[in-house]
């Protein structure tokens, strides 16, 4: 913000100066040379009288000055329009959210929840949308039998097959219980 005023304000004298010395130069008198003559009488003495002159001293430095003048008249416009959006964003903040008038019928809309954005931040209890499919499909899970005390030779691997014929639709869960089923087998 400092810096934005510190910039605005040097614009602004230069803008200033400029449209001062452009519009007023018959009426600014040059007290150093003969005569006192006005500005305008001045430059056009040395633009008609000393033509070499002018185009190595004053002809670069005057077009550059020119371009000055319509930069500042640009930036200071800007400067001022900025002011007054952020001033209006400060009293009117378009972008809070609006509270909520509690209404006496209930729609659809109003006990359906809200998915979180931009403009809707998620609580702080939420967890992050990339878990959420993971537990619903914990919980989509169905039971895994447990096995009966099973003797120690091919059977328990036959009954995870069957476990898979019977529910093809849980191949995670049927995945899951084949490593389950090979570490029983280990352990006895």
């Amino acid at each position: 913000m400092l810096l934005w005023f510190a910039s605005f304000i040097i614009y602004a004298i230069v803008a200033v100066t400029g449209y001062a010395i452009k519009n007023m130069a018959d009426k600014i008198e040059v007290p150093v040379l003969n005569g006192k003559p006005t500005l305008d009488l001045a430059i056009a003495h040395i633009q008609t009288n000393y033509p070499a002159f002018w185009n190595v001293v004053f002809s670069d430095m005057a077009d550059g000055l020119d371009g000055l003048l319509i930069a500042s008249y640009f930036f200071v416009a800007v400067c001022l329009l900025q002011a007054f959006y952020s001033s209006l964003e400060m009293c009117c903040c378009p972008y809070r959210a609006k509270a909520e008038k509690p209404s006496t019928e209930a729609t659809a809309d109003a006990t359906a929840p809200t998915a979180p954005g931009l403009l809707n931040p998620a609580a702080e209890g939420a967890k992050p949308d990339i878990e959420q499919p993971a537990e619903a499909a914990e919980a989509a899970k169905p039971e895994e039998a447990k096995p009966e005390e099973a003797k120690p030779d091919v059977e328990q691997p036959a009954a995870a097959a069957e476990a898979v014929a019977v529910a093809p639709a849980a191949g995670a869960a049927a995945e899951a219980a084949k490593p389950a089923a090979e570490s029983e087998e280990v352990e006895m």
